[in-house]
């Protein structure tokens, strides 16, 4: 029989870092799940990892060609994200809209290979 419960902080270093990526998750940032057989080895484990997500990005119209209020928008939100301890962010940029792919990418924003799925409870 299985068991099946959030491993404790002490417990992280049991979960496999074999995904790409999981090297990253603490206790601080990520809470695991895990799937115990009945030794007590995990079989399993299932992760929310705590990620910053920004949006929206605006700029008043008669603003909006202005590098320098793009370059000071990004160094600040930069600022505010270490103070919460992120260490990644995502955004979402809508094929409708070219131009937020370009801040992205002025921010150091890079794409993400692959679908974005969103879980609602």
């Amino acid at each position: 029989m299985f068991t099946y419960r959030e491993l404790t902080p002490e417990e992280y270093p049991l979960a496999p870092r074999e995904v790409e990526g999981s090297e990253v998750y603490t206790p601080e940032n990520s809470r695991i799940v895990a799937a115990f057989d009945e030794k007590g080895e995990i079989i399993s484990t299932f992760t929310v990892f705590y990620c910053a997500h920004l949006e929206p990005m605006w700029i008043r119209p008669d603003h909006r060609n202005s590098p320098t209020i793009l370059r000071r928008m990004a160094d600040a939100m930069k600022r505010t994200l270490r103070t919460i301890g992120a260490v990644n962010a995502y955004t979402v940029v809508l094929n409708t809209t070219p131009v937020l792919a370009r801040y992205a990418k002025f921010f150091g924003a890079k794409p993400v290979d692959g679908t974005l799925y969103l879980w609602k409870e």
